[in-house]
């Protein structure tokens, strides 16, 4: 199995454990139920809810894009390693290919996380609602997909792709400007092999990336959430539409903060799994090799 891939699922593992609870008050404060963000509908425990499912999930969606990201280093680096473009080419790639199962997956958690009432519905209840076909109408064609499959994944891929893309490019940016600042540092010569980085240059990389990638992504997370919604909007541009008559450009931005406040730590942690697995990993295989 490939090293970023098992890599990846170490870093998902990690990053999710950290910052899940705040993910549940950003689906509130992104659905518009502003009123139940400060004070959950059935105690601290609710904050919780869906968490099974996302540490079911989360790891290997992150090793897919991990994997990604790994292809595109390791092309970058056949070339120079001076490029970023492969990496933010891996990173749209990983993205794109974890949107498929990313997408059902945030359905069922953000029919969770906005269940109201005691009467919340399991996974596997809401599972079999989701996959009945959706009520077709007298101008369908197709056979009509079960909800489960389509509803929200044209979002899911705005927010996954090209953001995953600036995600890894961002990250591998800060890398290389902290990997130049210690080089002169230790007056090694340009081009020569840097020294390590420190883990505070690690973590601020990681950081930097989730500022820059969510700046690009957050509005098609926020039209995800309202498409995937109970009752939500049936289309991208509908969704759109929604959120602007709200409050205009702005209303796409609602909640950013809190998002960074669970994606910056999360990425930190993340990426610095990410690479301390790959070093215990590459120690491992060169073990191995007589």
């Amino acid at each position: 199995m490939d090293a970023s891939f098992v890599a990846g699922w170490v870093s998902g593992v990690v990053g999710l454990a950290v910052t899940q609870p705040i993910d549940f008050l950003l689906t509130k404060l992104q659905s518009g139920a502003t009123a139940q963000v400060n004070k959950p509908p059935n105690g601290l425990l609710s904050m919780w809810r869906g968490s099974a499912l996302m540490f079911a999930t989360v790891p290997l969606n992150n090793a897919m894009l991990m994997y990604g990201y790994g292809a595109g280093k390791r092309v970058g680096d056949a070339y120079g390693g001076e490029s970023i473009l492969p990496v933010f080419i891996g990173g749209c790639t990983g993205g794109f290919m974890q949107s498929f199962l990313q997408s059902p997956v945030e359905l069922l958690k953000v029919r969770l996380q906005l269940a109201m009432g005691k009467e919340v519905p399991t996974v596997s209840t809401l599972t079999r609602e989701l996959l009945r076909p959706s009520p077709r109408g007298a101008a369908a064609v197709a056979p009509p997909l079960p909800p489960l499959l389509h509803k929200g994944l044209y979002a899911t891929l705005l927010r996954d792709v090209v953001p995953h893309g600036v995600w890894f490019a961002a990250y591998e940016y800060s890398k290389k400007h902290f990997e130049r600042r210690a080089s002169e540092a230790a007056g090694l010569p340009v081009g020569g092999t840097p020294p390590p980085l420190s883990t505070v240059a690690q973590l601020s990389s990681g950081a930097f990336a989730a500022i820059a990638a969510w700046v690009v992504g957050y509005p098609a997370d926020v039209i995800k959430t309202r498409c995937q919604m109970e009752g939500g909007q049936a289309s991208v541009a509908e969704a759109a539409r929604a959120i602007y008559a709200e409050g205009g450009l702005r209303a796409f931005y609602n909640g950013l903060g809190l998002k960074l406040l669970r994606a910056v730590p999360m990425s930190a942690v993340g990426f610095f799994a990410y690479e301390y697995a790959m070093g215990v990993l590459g120690k491992l295989q060169a073990k191995q090799i007589p």
